[in-house]
């Protein structure tokens, strides 16, 4: 069976591919903490994959973490105009679906 979550974390990381390169024209530090926060969300679905119990629980609620603040890098990019709401729309779509999965997926 398929490990949906791990699948859309990512088409994530390539959705965020090139915002993040257009935010770093802009604000380097809020480009490597927006890859930071990507590749975190994945290493820890792939961590919950191998997990039971608490453990498991644990590295998806901060996956979940991470992509939400993976959304509230995106929100802070387009409130300073280094992209347009338009070209993170599809990125905080997958982002916002983590969150929901990863929460579910603790339940």
């Amino acid at each position: 069976m398929a490990f949906h979550v791990y699948e859309a974390s990512i088409d994530l990381l390539y959705a965020l591919r090139p915002i993040i390169k257009r935010i770093a024209t802009h604000e380097a530090d809020l480009a490597k903490q927006l890859r930071r926060a990507a590749s975190s969300t994945v290493q820890n679905i792939c961590e919950a994959n191998k997990r039971v119990n608490r453990d498991r629980a644990n590295r998806l609620r901060v996956a979940g973490g991470e992509a939400s603040e993976i959304k509230g890098s995106l929100e802070t990019a387009v409130a300073f105009e280094y992209v347009e709401r338009s070209e993170i729309l599809a990125a905080f779509d997958l982002a916002d679906r983590i969150c929901a999965m990863t929460f579910r997926l603790t339940r």
